[in-house]
């Protein structure tokens, strides 16, 4: 079990494996038009054909860049953004659980959960996991994951792995998300299944939940939240992230403090940028580009560290 206060943070990337696209695949996605019949959307098909040929030829490969300048598509452009994902999340429901030898590259929640919490761990001793999820993602894949896992692990009640999840190792998402699965706190009329299509009510009332990374002043909870798990944290582990120096200012992560270890994937990050940033931020050890979620875990003697409880 980790034995040290732990934050994950995750990008782009810790959601791929699971059927979602990182900045500017994501970019690409939504400016192609896939309006589905049964859409909450059909009803504003214009509005959204437009906001298509706009991202297309705005040459912009971030919808957060796009739409800094665009106020006059804000709203149809994150109501777009949350039926696509919405829609990515029906596609490839199956993922998270898959049983697929193409679907199991890179299955890092998996793997994570077994190191957790590894063989003869009790469900009453999560509790001494730790562990932080700080996610720049709006997608609801890794809690789906670690509350399903939960359940059927230890034969434990919904309420019982909610109760766990949420006070052990709580999911932060700092933009908002897509809505909250039924057995989350809070979810009252607007919980959503993972992988249920969307109803119109339920889409409407979610356009609120998320933000931009150029929003001037993000969801304050979320944040106020992510930098105390920082602040008390031992180690900080970034997966999938792209280090957008927007992002790493509202974390406020104190790089360089006595104590405090951190570590990230580089997926695809080259050689100068990498030496960048480690420049930049003081003690930040990046690993090789090619090193997926997997391979960085296994190879990194601090995860080892914090989940073998015989060292």
């Amino acid at each position: 079990m980790a034995r040290l206060e732990t934050v994950f943070v995750l990008g782009a990337g810790a959601s791929l494996a699971y059927g979602y696209p990182t900045g500017a695949d994501l970019a690409r996605f939504l400016a192609k038009l896939h309006l589905q019949a049964d859409s909450p959307l059909e009803g504003r098909r214009s509005e959204v054909e437009t906001f298509c040929n706009e991202l297309r030829l705005s040459g912009c490969d971030s919808i957060d860049t796009f739409l800094e300048n665009r106020d006059d598509l804000r709203d149809i452009g994150l109501a777009w953004l949350l039926e696509r994902i919405g829609e990515l999340e029906f596609t490839y429901k199956e993922n998270p659980f898959s049983t697929k030898e193409d679907d199991l590259r890179d299955h890092w929640y998996k793997y994570m959960f077994n190191r957790l919490i590894p063989d003869g761990m009790k469900f009453e001793h999560v509790a001494a996991l730790g562990v932080t999820f700080v996610t720049f993602n709006y997608d609801r894949s890794l809690e789906h994951f670690w509350h399903t896992a939960l359940q059927h692990r230890f034969n434990t009640s919904s309420d019982a792995a909610r109760d766990a999840q949420e006070a052990y190792f709580p999911v932060i998402h700092v933009y908002g998300d897509v809505g909250p699965l039924p057995w989350q706190t809070g979810a009252d009329d607007i919980g959503r299944p993972y992988g249920c299509r969307w109803t119109p009510s339920v889409h409407a009332r979610c356009c609120e939940r998320i933000a931009l990374i150029t929003d001037g002043s993000p969801r304050s909870g979320p944040i106020v939240r992510a930098r105390t798990a920082i602040i008390n944290a031992k180690a900080i582990f970034f997966l999938g992230f792209g280090y957008h120096r927007t992002n790493m200012k509202r974390l406020q992560i104190p790089f360089g403090k006595s104590g405090l270890f951190t570590t990230g994937t580089a997926f695809r990050v080259s050689k100068a940028r990498r030496a960048h940033l480690r420049t930049k931020y003081t003690s930040l050890q990046l690993y090789d580009s090619d090193n997926e979620i997997c391979d960085f875990l296994e190879d990194s003697a601090a995860f080892i560290q914090i989940t073998d409880p015989d060292m």
